[in-house]
Order: C-alpha cells, then structure tokens, then sequence
C-alpha cells in the first residue's frame, strides 16, 4: 500500500504507507485542513469499521472514540496526522496518544491513562462480555450508548430481565422504580461506567452507582 502523493507540495517526502482514518471532534475549516492531512497519509474512514486510526482533539465520549478504543483502535492527538503528513509515512502512535490530560475530567481517569494502550488492552470478548444492559427512560441518548455497549460485548435488553450478578440499569438520576430496582437486587449505575469504562475498558459499576 502507499500514500497517496501530493502534487502540490514537491518537499513532501514519498509516501510509504497507507491508513484509512476516521476524524472525529472537528469540524469547518479544521475538518478540512485535517482531511487534506488525512488524505496524504491513505483514505478519509466513514466510520469505525474502517477505521485503522481514530484523529481527535480531545478525549470525547462519542461512539468514534469509545467505540474504536473497545475494537482495538488506536485513537491519537491531531498532531500524529499533522506529523506523518510531513514525514509522508505513519508515525509511532505512541508518541501522539490522548491522555488524561486531553480529558475534562481528568481525575476520573487513573494515573498514567493513555487512549493507545487502552485499545491494545482490549480483554478477550470485550469489556461488557456476560453484561446485559438495560437502559431506564431518562437516558435520552440510549441510542448512541448502546453502540458503545455493542462494540464492548455486552447486550442491550430492551425488556428488563430478572435481577443477577450481569444485568445493570442505567439511568441518569433516581427516582422511586429505580429504588425499588435497587431493593430488588439490581444493579443501578449512571451512564460513566459504560463511557469510562470504554476509556479504560474495565466495567466497574459499582463505582458509578445511582443512590438515593
């Protein structure tokens, strides 16, 4: 595979790999400034499933990151495409990689977190696997979280099944059916452990739980 060359620019050094890149948290002028760098280093990825590297920002809590992250995709700083444009080959994903830092909260992440070690510590099945998920009527982005779910190996429910040591409710705040839930043997947590734990995969609900 090779780079695709640009006329434009003879100091470019000759490209010798190609990626397919999905850009995520741009948009306007900077979307197309980081998609002409994009195109230099291989293909523009429509979504995750092509994607051999996610480009953002920031660290977001949005499928393309998260979900990237639970595939084993590396998801890199801007300056990784800025660089390997230059370089006209891929560089080191290490050396660009989105930490707790590039997080609005970082202290919800644990010391030293970095996105591409996350993706290459992807567990066998996922960090859901065995989980089903059950999403209560406050969460309005229900839609969006279960591609996270789904992309981590666990299950959306849509009919909630008996309580037991795999099945979680997620919710936004509580309420007097989630108390009950709760008295009942379920599991009640806020929507973080499914977002941080894509981050970090590693589900720990207990750790984001909704109370009273």
């Amino acid at each position: 595979m090779s780079l695709a060359p640009d006329d434009e620019d003879d100091d470019v050094p000759a490209p010798t790999q190609s990626l397919s890149i999905l850009l995520t948290g741009v948009a306007g002028a900077e979307y197309d400034r980081l998609e002409a760098l994009a195109m230099r280093c291989g293909v523009v990825a429509i979504d995750i499933d092509d994607a051999d590297v996610v480009v953002a920002p920031r660290i977001l809590k949005t499928p393309k990151v998260l979900c990237g992250i639970c595939g084993g995709v590396p998801v890199v700083k801007t300056s990784w495409l800025e660089d390997s444009a230059k370089a006209g080959a891929a560089q080191e994903f290490t050396a660009h990689t989105l930490t707790s830092t590039d997080d609005r909260e970082p202290d919800l992440l644990p010391e030293g977190y970095d996105t591409v070690s996350a993706a290459a510590s992807v567990p066998e099945g996922g960090y859901l696997d065995g989980w089903s998920v059950f999403f209560h009527t406050d969460v309005t982005n229900a839609d969006v979280l279960a591609e996270i779910v789904t992309a981590g190996g666990g299950t959306v429910v849509l009919d909630l099944p008996e309580p037991g040591p795999a099945v979680v409710i997620v919710a936004l705040a509580d309420d007097d059916d989630l108390a009950t839930r709760r008295e009942e043997g379920y599991i009640v947590c806020r929507k973080e452990a499914l977002t941080y734990g894509a981050l970090t995969q590693d589900f720990a609900p207990d750790q984001w739980t909704v109370d009273a």
